[in-house]
């Protein structure tokens, strides 16, 4: 009996990892991968007390991301419904609570065969393991360092991948005062959409004044948390002005507020395995090489020839 029930287990687990694994194969064209680092997060501007004063923060964490929002369409398959105000299969789902979008990471992790990261309720709070393998909301650290380009950034611009707004978001001027579909504008540098504007994102973090320039790695907000903590969300909407959907604004709500404009978008923490799986295969082949090298060989002759 023993024996037979040891056999099922490992059946088990052998189908929870095919299911997982199967599954990510199917969605990893949905995420690009943001190796680690280190940036400058924040913005200089006193007279906003919400903003976060510039200071260097080391993410020694690699995490897929998202490069799009979560739909209407992915939400209605995970949570059985659809709060959206703006209806459509591609849009981004809204009216999302801080509670609604923890709900949706946990039970597309389980869909999925995945260890969810959070643990807890509503009544309780929930805790969160980064090293589950499941789907979480960014850190907001996590969030700026990837609308900010990540190790690619190289612009340095108010809005993700743009300084030109229209390029790049779907806000007051330009949306029509309603949500569009993801990806319909430009990407960022990482090739993720709608990091500005569409909707607004929910984070991990709980809100609090940043007003310390002091270096910090791998932050990820207060961990005293209660029934009064609002949390963060970033990004800007569909409705905002041009200030408000810039890779620096924060604002923030209460766990229980579903807005319209209140959307989400997800990561999961890379392993190390799938780093330097990345990183191999960035490298050029020997092949390739070989190529590169004859082909320079030729123009060169050519030029000599002339």
């Amino acid at each position: 009996m023993k024996k037979h029930l040891i056999q099922l287990g490992t059946l088990c687990m052998t189908l929870t990892l095919a299911l997982a694994s199967t599954a990510w194969a199917q969605n990893k064209d949905d995420f690009v991968l943001v190796e680690g680092g280190t940036f400058t997060m924040g913005h200089e501007e006193p007279h906003q007390i919400k903003y976060m004063l510039p200071h260097e923060v080391t993410l020694t964490e690699s995490f897929y991301m998202c490069i799009h929002e979560v739909t209407n369409k992915e939400y209605e398959e995970v949570m059985k419904k659809n709060p959206s105000k703006f209806k459509g299969d591609n849009r981004p789902v809204d009216q999302i609570s801080w509670y609604d979008a923890i709900e949706y990471c946990v039970q597309r992790s389980l869909n999925e065969g995945l260890t969810p990261c959070y643990k807890g309720s509503r009544k309780n709070g929930y805790t969160c393991d980064f090293n589950a393998n499941g789907y979480r909301l960014p850190t907001e650290a996590e969030w700026e360092y990837a609308a900010r380009g990540g190790k690619k950034d190289a612009l340095d611009t108010d809005y993700s991948g743009s300084d030109d707004i229209d390029r790049v978001a779907w806000y007051e001027d330009n949306s029509g005062n309603k949500t569009h579909n993801v990806m319909t504008k430009a990407p960022n540098e990482l090739g993720i959409y709608d990091m500005c504007g569409n909707v607004k994102e929910w984070c991990w973090d709980a809100w609090e004044r940043l007003d310390d320039p002091s270096s910090v790695t791998n932050p990820t907000g207060r961990s005293k948390i209660d029934k009064d903590t609002f949390f963060i969300l970033r990004g800007g909407e569909y409705d905002d002005e041009p200030e408000y959907c810039t890779v620096f604004d924060r604002s923030d709500d209460a766990p229980n507020r579903d807005v319209i404009g209140y959307g989400l978008r997800v990561v999961r923490t890379a392993s190390k395995a799938d780093l330097e799986a990345a990183q191999e295969a960035e490298k050029p082949s020997e092949a390739k090489k070989a190529r590169s090298a004859l082909k320079n060989k030729r123009a060169q002759g050519r030029a000599k020839r002339k």
